[in-house]
């Protein structure tokens, strides 16, 4: 996954997202796309580069998943600052991928959009810490040493609510890992599929204090679109779950091929870090069952909703009309 820095810095950009939308959606736009008398073109709008955590995407592609549904599926991927909700929310792609706090941001600021499908029912999101450090509880890990994170960033505002911040040193997490290699008492915002995987790969011994364990557990890679859209091709909508369900375990039983084509999208991230982190992130996609694949719950979004509330991110809890893949 890409480094917490970029994937979390999109909460510091809700507002100016929110007034480029609106000032775009009154401009108008292309919705070619949204013609209910056609076979609609899908734009799936990624957030980061080709890598594990777009697996079942680029396997679904790879398996023919779409084609045989009848459906016409790009996948685009994104770089540092893609403003995906923005993209979709503008027409300029029909579907994106992000996280369900980002999309609740969203809703608040009355951009209607609509989830269908979760790609990780747990989230990977998690503190980085070096193995042998010790403490009792989680709060003694803000009484010492150095916390890296996003300034402003979700995460943040829900570990200073829920623990004091007395003696930590808060300094903003950047793409290098040189200063947790060097310091033991450092820690850092991170995914698990990423940032262990690489520590490790260069030498350390590391351990994750997963945030879904303090309370904090977002659906990650959520698949959204605008409500109109969904609203006109609610039947495409339904096959296109239907064939990343088939993606994701086509993925993560046989990783290869789509390990080897995002490898050549994406070169900067090595073949043994794509296994590891596929191999990792098999228990974060599905909660224990692959039948429950993409499925989501009006529980998690309101438990989600309401901690955002309190964190002061969202002025009430919006009503999510949840997609094709509500359930369970």
């Amino acid at each position: 996954m890409d480094a917490p820095a970029e994937r979390e810095n999109r909460a510091l950009k809700k507002i100016l997202i929110a007034l480029t939308v609106l000032l775009t959606l009154l401009c108008g736009c292309d919705r070619q796309s949204d013609n209910p008398e056609q076979s609609p073109r899908m734009r799936i709008q990624f957030d980061w580069l080709p890598e594990p955590e777009f697996g079942g995407f680029y396997a679904a592609r790879m398996g023919n998943e779409f084609e045989k549904r009848g459906l016409k599926v790009e996948l685009h991927a994104g770089a540092a600052g893609t403003p995906v909700i923005q993209m979709v929310a503008s027409g300029q792609a029909e579907l994106g991928v992000s996280g369900a706090d980002d999309l609740l941001i969203a809703l608040d600021h009355g951009i209607d959009l609509v989830p269908v499908y979760a790609s990780f029912k747990e989230s990977p999101l998690g503190l980085m810490l070096h193995a042998d450090r010790q403490y009792a509880e989680p709060s003694q890990l803000f009484r010492e040493g150095t916390l890296a994170m996003i300034p402003g960033s979700t995460p943040l505002r829900f570990l200073e609510r829920k623990f004091p911040f007395a003696g930590v040193k808060l300094v903003p997490v950047g793409s290098s890992l040189a200063s947790f290699l060097s310091d033991p008492l450092f820690a850092q915002l991170c995914f698990i599929t990423s940032e262990p995987v690489e520590a490790e790969a260069a030498g350390a011994k590391v351990k994750v204090l997963l945030f879904k364990e303090l309370g904090y557990n977002p659906y990650t890679g959520v698949l959204f679109t605008r409500r109109q859209f969904f609203e006109q091709h609610r039947e495409e909508i339904a096959r296109l779950v239907e064939a990343l369900k088939g993606g994701w375990i086509s993925y993560q039983s046989n990783p290869e091929p789509a390990i080897a084509e995002m490898h050549r999208l994406n070169p900067t991230m090595t073949i043994e870090t794509f296994r590891k982190s596929t191999q990792i992130q098999e228990a974060y996609l599905w909660g224990g069952s692959r039948e429950g694949a993409g499925l989501m719950t009006d529980v998690r979004w309101k438990e989600l909703a309401t901690t955002l509330k309190d964190l002061g991110l969202i002025r009430e809890i919006p009503t999510v009309n949840l997609g094709s893949a509500q359930g369970q």
